[in-house]
């Protein structure tokens, strides 16, 4: 990216290196990027999403519902185009096997890369809140200033 494009991003609210994730991602269209970080996804996780051929809305809504890029693409492909669609007793084995893995003092020894992932976003997201809470700081503006 070169320096006319790295304003460009930067006026839409991007760091350099988000920036550069998302263009690395596919994402050209700063506003397209945009519209996805806002539905609360990283570059790298809306990339899976959208190469798996689904909107920013369908996307939202089966990563909500607990599906990863690859399980939402299947069932889609069966017919079942919203989360809701899936047949009950199938969400009900897979909340079932999400929470046997994770059983309160019962390390987890295999996490798939989807899980990890929506992890990292988390984390992503965190440190997304931090860096405004620290410009806003760095810019000597008080509590107050971050309603605004």
């Amino acid at each position: 990216m070169n320096e006319g494009q790295y304003k460009k991003w930067a006026n839409a609210g991007f760091a350099a290196y988000d920036a550069k994730d998302w263009h690395d991602a596919g994402f050209f269209n700063v506003w397209d990027a945009k519209r996805w970080q806002n539905a609360g996804f990283t570059a790298d996780e809306a990339k899976r999403w959208h190469d798996a051929g689904f909107t920013i809305f369908g996307a939202k809504n089966w990563r909500d519902a607990g599906f990863s890029p690859t399980a939402a693409k299947e069932w889609a492909d069966k017919g079942y185009y919203f989360p809701k669609d899936v047949p009950k007793d199938e969400k009900a084995t897979k909340r079932k096997e999400i929470a046997e893995k994770f059983k309160v003092g019962e390390v987890v020894q295999v996490m798939n890369l989807d899980e990890i992932k929506c992890v990292n976003r988390k984390l992503k997201l965190a440190l997304i809140e931090i860096r405004k809470i620290l410009e806003y700081y760095e810019a000597d503006l008080n509590e107050d200033d971050l309603d605004e």
